[in-house]
């Protein structure tokens, strides 16, 4: 009796993070979807989209009875390849994009399989654990390649830009987005946990219940990290830029720091040499 209140307790709290979590993605998207907007930052809109796209994901999964999960997949999919677009304008100029582009073309294929074997999953073998289980093996790469691309090229800005005369807010930024695409790069290892056949999240389940618990601590800790770093409030700037006197970087754009994150990084060439 008391372990099932221990589980019906822990399926609550979970429950409220989920929601929290989906409360913090759409308020994120709408609000960098708009500041995109506003400052003709189309990189800024494009993320925007990608957070909203996983919204709506969520949605349809609780709405849509038939085709619930494959909308839902089929919206975060598009959600995960717009992060690797947004990596790709964010970081790096138009003519050192080679190799992003690359990772674009695998992260798409990625994403078509993934696809097929969600419709494998829901209306063809929706039994066979071998093709349950192949589908989250491959989904572990997919996550691999979009959030460490991401974690990378935010590395790189940062070590191009920190022993720069800039304002530490403005490396602080970059140092969140590589620290959160590295903990949202292993957001699909709790599913390997997550027993066949039963519905994650499933209070009667305590081992279910504490992989939905991983994966919602790992999403609003992705979502609370990244927008932090470009909503970046006041405050928080305030924090930061303790004990620094404003030098000219401070009255920067949104699009001229980005077009200096590019300028320092092109200057090694190409990505990642020396």
């Amino acid at each position: 009796m008391i372990f099932q209140i221990f589980q019906v307790g822990l399926f609550s709290i979970f429950s409220v993070l989920f929601v929290f979590y989906f409360i913090l993605v759409s308020i994120i998207g709408i609000f960098l979807l708009i500041r995109g907007y506003q400052r003709n930052l189309t990189n800024i809109m494009i993320v925007g989209f990608a957070f909203l796209a996983m919204t709506l994901g969520f949605l349809t999964q609780f709405f849509i009875e038939t085709y619930g999960y494959l909308i839902r997949e089929t919206l975060v999919l598009i959600g995960f390849v717009f992060f690797i677009v947004f990596t790709n304008s964010t970081f790096y100029k138009q003519d050192k994009r080679n190799l992003g582009s690359y990772i674009l073309i695998i992260g798409i294929l990625f994403a078509i399989i993934q696809l097929i074997f969600q419709i494998l999953v829901d209306f063809t073998f929706p039994d066979d654990i071998i093709i349950h289980y192949a589908k989250i093996a491959l989904d572990l790469p997919f996550n691999l390649l979009v959030f460490n691309w991401m974690a990378y090229a935010s590395y790189s800005a940062f070590m191009r830009i920190k022993n720069e005369s800039i304002a530490p807010w403005i490396k602080a930024r970059y140092k969140l987005i590589a620290i959160t695409g590295l903990i949202m790069s292993f957001h699909s290892i709790p599913e390997f946990f997550q027993p066949f056949e039963i519905p994650i999240g499933d209070y009667t389940n305590l081992q279910s219940l504490v992989v939905f618990g991983t994966i919602s601590f790992i999403s609003i800790t992705f979502v609370i990290l990244f927008g932090l770093a470009w909503i970046m409030p006041k405050w928080f700037k305030r924090r930061l830029n303790k004990n620094y006197e404003p030098i000219e970087e401070e009255s920067y754009s949104e699009q001229e720091l980005m077009d200096l994150i590019k300028n320092q990084i092109s200057k090694r060439g190409s990505y990642g040499d020396n």
